[in-house]
């Protein structure tokens, strides 16, 4: 009826124990003792006290037992000795007082042994925890940085994707003809302005002809004299890439003449469509993650500009877009080592085919680009391209679509739901038109590109 539980005592109650029962045995000792030197004495005390015990005593608090105990040992051949001359030295004065140096000699020496090993077990355990401190110390810095380093390179894709979008958002609501970039010359700078933490450019075009006008069609941050002559320039309209002078030469005197950054608006096509020149920028701001990112965001706003004023768009304008969106994620994936990402899905579901297909769609982060079609077999195919995502954060997007799945239909995988899922990584691939080739492929699609 009642389970029996065993009986066992705390520490604290052993130690209490043992420190009673050590007292008890101590206090009957001393007792013993007292009846059998002294029994006739009061109390068993004698008169009168021997200078001889300090030497063992101190020596055995001092130094431990050893030392004690060779102390005592020198005073009782002492002892024997005198007492050979000594008549008042009798023999039970002899004996009484040797083993009492003897025992407090050893009482001292145990008491300094004892400390000293609790001593030196605290001093290992100090040691012990020393060492382990230092280590979770260099762990908790290393994970310090590793973690500080982890924000500011999200942050840096969080702006990156911010801008990107903002771009997007304005360019494309914007009306534009191939001749008229003036009207967009203000919203371009002032995007500069703010994503790129530019103080004063200009926004320069090309000639009829192609060639460099030097006269700006638009400036932020006040008017300034241009050299036509000016290395960065140059370098750019060669080379048609982003160039910057040296950080630590935008602040000597010297070089004050020459111009900060050089932005080309070149589109996926390598056309020039105008150029930022960048001649006051702050000095926090001018490091190379910023850089790169005007870069980006120059290429990104040539594409627009590029595909709002062409008039080849004609046809499937929708797979046309799509290609110039993978086309320059490509490219920004080669020249600025960004991750980038292309997901096909294959949808086999005749019951909720159509809606698995409008909830793909529908639920797409801002910066992706998605086009959606059917294959032969009549089957729903949506082609999502993820821009600063990597293959990794293609499983993270995985377990989000196969949440959204169940939580609208109730399918408990992708494969119940009939969604076949191909991944591809954009540094794996050499152009974007042999990947869409391979896809089609895959998914059965007749497709021109």
């Amino acid at each position: 009826m009642f389970q029996r539980v065993p009986f066992r005592l705390s520490k604290s109650a052993t130690k209490t124990s043992t420190a009673v029962t050590e007292t008890i045995v101590l206090t009957i000792l001393g007792i013993i003792l007292g009846f059998w030197f002294t029994p006739e004495a009061a109390f068993f005390a004698v008169p009168g006290f021997s200078w001889l015990i300090i030497g063992p005593f101190l020596s055995g608090l001092r130094y431990g037992f050893v030392y004690s105990l060779n102390s005592a040992l020198f005073l009782i051949a002492f002892m024997w000795s005198v007492s050979e001359y000594l008549a008042l030295w009798s023999t039970v004065s002899f004996s009484s007082t040797a083993l009492s140096i003897l025992f407090i000699a050893t009482v001292a020496g145990e008491f300094h042994n004892y400390w000293q090993r609790q001593i030196n077990k605290l001093q290992v355990a100090s040691d012990y925890l020393d060492r382990r401190l230092a280590e979770v110390s260099k762990a908790f810095n290393l994970i310090k940085i590793s973690h500080d380093r982890l924000v500011q390179r999200t942050a840096s894709r969080s702006t990156l994707r911010d801008s990107i979008l903002a771009v997007r958002t304005h360019i494309m609501k914007a009306k534009l003809t191939d001749s008229d970039i003036v009207s967009l010359s203000g919203l371009i700078l002032r995007i500069f302005a703010d994503y790129g933490s530019i103080q004063q450019a200009g926004l320069y075009t090309l000639d009829e002809d192609g060639k460099f006008n030097s006269s700006a069609i638009a400036f932020f941050g006040g008017h300034f004299e241009l050299n036509v002559d000016d290395v960065l320039l140059k370098k750019t309209l060669s080379e048609l890439k982003t160039t910057s002078l040296k950080p630590e030469l935008a602040t000597k005197e010297e070089y004050s003449h020459l111009l900060l950054l050089a932005i080309p608006l070149v589109d996926v096509y390598g056309e020039l469509r105008a150029l930022i020149l960048v001649n006051k920028m702050p000095f926090r701001a001018f490091r190379q993650d910023n850089i790169r990112l005007a870069a980006i965001l120059g290429g990104h706003i040539a594409d627009l500009i590029s595909m709002k004023s062409s008039s080849d768009y004609t046809g499937n304008i929708d797979l046309q877009y799509f290609m110039l969106q993978l086309k320059r994620c490509m490219n920004d994936v080669k020249a600025f080592d960004l991750p980038g990402s292309i997901v096909c899905l294959q949808i086999d579901n005749k019951k909720h085919g159509s809606g698995i297909n409008a909830l793909v769609i529908g639920r797409q982060r801002g910066l992706d680009s998605v086009w959606a079609l059917k294959n032969k077999q009549g089957k729903h195919c949506v082609f999502l391209l993820l821009p600063l995502t990597d293959l990794a954060g293609i499983e993270g997007y995985k377990v989000r679509l196969q949440l959204m799945i169940q939580e609208n239909y109730g399918y408990k995988s992708l494969e119940d739901a009939g969604v076949t899922l191909i991944p591809r990584g954009l540094a794996d691939s050499e152009s974007s038109k042999d990947l869409m080739l391979e896809l089609f492929h895959k998914v059965e699609i007749d497709e021109k590109l």
